[in-house]
């Protein structure tokens, strides 16, 4: 176990330098398509599941002169030995070192315990223990989720319609379900399918609990919760950037529109799911304003 959660901290640091080099090409492409930042974040997702560093010429860690073991795996932090030989003495011959020294006999071979050794097993199952919680609260969270939506109505397909949410969401790994709040009305709920739809085809919902699933296993480093809030929302604005690819000029308006009147509403707290929608939300009011400074001009370049 001490084992695994030293390999978790290499590939940690790893992630970490790699987390560097994409928030300085998220800025450097600001004006670029959404889609290209969104993109960026699966070579971070590699890192933090492929412990394999692969050599090249163009690869970020030539520049960092970063140690690689002989079984190709980077290790900022060796494998340390918990046992401490004590010193001892010896006369280099056995049968006469015991007879005119007995003390000298006495000098078997003993260990002391590693602080280091000991800092490491805590970690462990401090690290663990994170996992665990973040895992189990997020099912939970999901159960509740499911139990509220549990009474909602059958619109068409995987459409439904419920009283117990106030922002809408797809739910569902291998088959998701869109769920809408009531009192939206036809022109909005146009708009909402058609976010939602594209979600679905661009496999969000199946990356979503990906990402999280990593986040709980790096969940002792601060800059991972960075980078799955930063994914959260270039996930959300890749996607009404798609979406209004797909509408005029008018409807680009009213679309904008539509997410502003949405992303002011309660979020739900469930699990993950709470993250995206705070996402979503804020990039939501990113698009109603990037909509209102162009208004008709949003994203044409991109479209054409």
């Amino acid at each position: 176990m001490v084992e695994v959660f030293l390999k978790i901290l290499n590939m940690s640091i790893t992630a970490t330098y790699v987390l560097i080099a994409i928030l300085i090409l998220r800025l450097l492409l600001k004006r670029a398509p959404k889609r290209i930042s969104y993109m960026l974040w699966s070579i971070l997702l590699f890192r933090l599941v492929c412990p394999v560093s692969f050599s090249s010429v163009f690869s970020l860690f030539n520049f960092l002169d970063a140690p690689v073991a002989d079984s190709g795996e980077i290790e900022y932090i060796s494998k340390v030995n918990g046992l401490t030989v004590v010193p001892q003495i010896s006369s280099g011959a056995d049968y006469f070192g015991n007879t005119v020294s007995p003390v000298v006999s006495q000098a078997v071979e003993t260990t002391s315990v590693d602080p280091m050794q000991v800092f490491l097993s805590i970690g462990t199952w401090v690290w663990f223990a994170g996992i665990v919680i973040m895992l189990i609260y997020s099912v939970v969270s999901y159960l509740r989720l499911k139990r509220r939506v549990s009474t909602a109505t059958q619109l068409n397909g995987n459409v439904f319609e419920t009283d117990e949410i106030s922002s809408p969401f797809v739910c569902g790994f291998f088959k998701p379900k869109i769920y809408l709040p009531v009192g939206i009305n036809e022109t909005e709920r146009e708009y909402v399918l058609l976010h939602e739809r594209t979600h679905i085809l661009r496999k969000d919902h199946i990356i979503k609990p990906i990402a999280f699933f990593a986040l709980s296993i790096y969940w002792f480093n601060p800059l991972m919760w960075l980078a799955f809030c930063l994914m959260s929302r270039d996930m959300e604005m890749s996607c009404d950037e798609r979406v209004v690819c797909e509408l005029d000029r008018e409807e680009k308006a009213r679309y904008g529109e539509t997410l502003l009147r949405l992303a002011i509403r309660r979020p739900i707290l469930a699990g993950s799911h709470w993250l995206l929608v705070k996402a979503q939300r804020k990039a939501g009011l990113k698009m109603y304003f990037t909509i209102k400074s162009h208004r008709f001009g949003l994203y044409a370049q991109q479209c054409l």
